[in-house]
């Protein structure tokens, strides 16, 4: 054989192996895409072939206790300029023309919610706010989509799944252009659940007015179940605003972010929930406690006197009353009337900082009280073995005489003391403060002796009458007070029981001045006041509150109903510009216009 036959053979043996190797290729690579891979493509086209636009779900509204809206959605209208492409280009419309182009081209229209908050500062706190979820929202719960409205805030965050629906979606056909070709298939949202709150809106305004310009918080509670009628914090922010977004124009989305970008950097810290996250020393308001722990111990009774001779001396120590003067025998009553110092630096002396503590935890302080709200304190009740092993320092008797009267390392929230009071409305059945309605109230008895309590609420009366410290209040009182008749007969007959606090706290200024905190509690039987009709006609008092619909509140109780009995705690804060705040006169006077507002005095 030739030369030229060989190299020809040789030409035809490769071209052959080769198109034997490339067939052999082809044939596992078409078999690896149709039968091995078959499935996966087959999906990707079809996924290449589908496209899916979310549908918003509608949020739950949250109802007050007379079952009107405080939080609802309103429907915002967009007009796609473009059906042809998925990623139109959409403009905000009025809901009438929205609806003229509904009926022709329902396709055109673009359909989301806005959440709309009844009121803008005085429930800002407890309703919170909604927002679109960010990056960390979407990588903590799979369930979100981008854009969705999630609860950033108050009831909103507490109730964020139940609130928030089941969104649905719309999916299309189309093209290699992705263009719409037809509408295939739709899965409807499903609306989240309602919730009924026990918030009164009208009276929550009315607490939120009657702080004026001062920073603090107010609580009024339905003595017998506790559950919350207001719970306001100030200062306060507009959630309408921060909610809203989506629904605003260029030039409104630039005004609303100057106006958040100033409240997240005012100084008043406008989104902190004083009335839950706040810790504060409780000052005189904790004699209740400290009268209560003597009392249950036997270290006290009812004869127990002191004398007060203007200042106590424990060797090179002096230990002084907040009036500055003796007042001489003091027994419970009196001293709980006139919050002497003196009185209850010996009782906490004879019952001890033990027992003391362990009364404070009874009634729910050291401890968060479970509200329905994120963002709860727990405060702080020191003790000796607290103060070892925490601080590594010894407990003194200084240390028992500050705990005595509610100053030292003791942290309290407003809704702790909301707590304690209710208790003492209640026979000391402490309920669990909470704001959306139940069947029952959990309750459960602190034990204290009736007797004991008598006493202490006799003395509570005596504050807020003539002698006592809540001198604003003295006018009302000794116009209910009967002659010769227990606590609860007072209290029964419309007297109101009250306590001041004053508390000290941080560091002395020049002058070894501390700033203070004002503080007021108090107890109010409405039994006489709701059953009396005529009294229940339209006035108009002449108070700090003005604006607020007192006619359609009435309305509202004669239909719905309303506490017979509530307690109100109100907490002024101090500031720099005022940094002196007095329980008798800065907590005291909120307190008097919240119920002369009630009354219609």
């Amino acid at each position: 054989m030739s030369a030229k036959s060989l190299i020809a053979n040789g030409k035809a043996v490769f071209f052959l192996s080769f198109c034997i190797v490339l067939f052999t290729i082809l044939s596992f690579r078409l078999f690896d895409v149709q039968i091995l891979k078959g499935n996966f493509f087959l999906k990707s086209a079809e996924d290449n072939r589908l496209f899916s636009f979310r549908v918003a779900a509608s949020r739950g509204v949250i109802f007050d206790r007379y079952l009107n809206p405080l939080v609802w959605n309103e429907r915002v209208y967009y007009y796609r300029e473009n059906l042809d492409t998925l990623y139109s280009s959409e403009k905000l419309l009025p809901q009438d023309r929205a609806m003229e182009i509904l009926a022709t081209d329902e396709a055109r229209i673009n359909l989301d919610f806005s959440r709309n908050y009844f009121s803008s500062d005085s429930l800002s706190h407890t309703l919170g706010y909604v927002a679109q979820a960010d990056e960390n929202a979407l990588a903590n719960d799979n369930s979100l989509n981008f854009g969705q409205l999630i609860g950033r805030f108050g009831l909103e965050k507490n109730f964020e799944k139940k609130l928030r629906g089941i969104e649905g979606s719309q999916t299309v056909e189309i093209n290699a252009m992705a263009q719409q070709q037809r509408n295939l298939w739709a899965q409807r949202p499903q609306a989240g659940t309602n919730i009924e709150t026990t918030l009164d809106p009208i009276l929550s305004q009315v607490a939120w007015e009657s702080l004026g310009e001062q920073k603090g918080a107010v609580i009024i509670n339905d003595a017998k179940t506790g559950e919350i009628l207001a719970i306001v914090s100030k200062p306060g922010f507009d959630p309408n605003l921060l909610s809203q977004n989506q629904s605003l124009d260029e030039a409104a989305q630039k005004e609303r972010q100057i106006k958040v970008n100033a409240w997240l950097n005012d100084p008043n810290q406008r989104f902190f929930h004083r009335a839950i996250a706040g810790t504060y020393p409780p000052g005189s308001i904790f004699k209740l406690v400290t009268s209560l722990a003597g009392l249950d111990s036997g270290n006290i009774n009812a004869a127990t006197t002191i004398i007060d001779e203007g200042v106590l001396k424990v060797g090179d120590y002096e230990y002084k009353s907040w009036l500055g003067r003796a007042e001489g025998e003091m027994n419970l009553v009196r001293a709980i009337a006139r919050s002497n110092d003196i009185f209850f630096y010996k009782v906490a002396e004879l019952t001890g900082p033990d027992n003391i503590a362990a009364m404070a935890r009874r009634f729910g302080f050291g401890s968060k009280s479970g509200i329905e709200l994120p963002g709860e304190k727990s405060g702080l009740v020191p003790d000796p073995a607290w103060k070892e092993n925490i601080l590594g320092e010894h407990w003194y008797l200084g240390n028992t005489y500050h705990f005595g009267i509610g100053q030292g390392d003791l942290l309290v929230t407003p809704l702790q003391v909301s707590q304690l009071v209710q208790a003492l409305a209640n026979n000391t059945s402490l309920c669990s403060a909470h704001l959306i309605k139940t069947p029952e109230s959990l309750c459960h008895e602190v034990g204290i002796k009736e007797d004991q309590l008598k006493l202490v609420l006799q003395g509570m009366v005596s504050a807020c009458s003539s002698g006592g410290t809540a001198s604003i209040f003295f006018p009302y009182n000794d116009a209910h007070l009967v002659e010769g008749a227990d606590a609860f007969v007072q209290i029964n007959n419309g007297a109101i029981a009250c306590k001041t606090g004053t508390a000290e706290f941080g560091e002395p200024d020049e002058k070894g001045r501390f700033s203070t905190h004002g503080w007021w509690v108090g107890i109010i039987d409405l039994s006489s006041f709701l059953a009396d009709t005529d009294k229940l006609k339209i006035q108009n008092p002449e108070s700090i509150i003005s604006d607020v619909d007192r006619e359609e509140w009435l309305k509202l109780i004669k239909e719905y109903g309303f506490p017979e009995r509530i307690t109100i705690t109100v907490m002024a804060e101090s500031d720099e510009e005022h940094p002196f705040k007095e329980g008798a006169i800065d907590a005291a006077k909120p307190a008097k216009a919240i119920i002369d507002w009630i009354l219609g005095k």
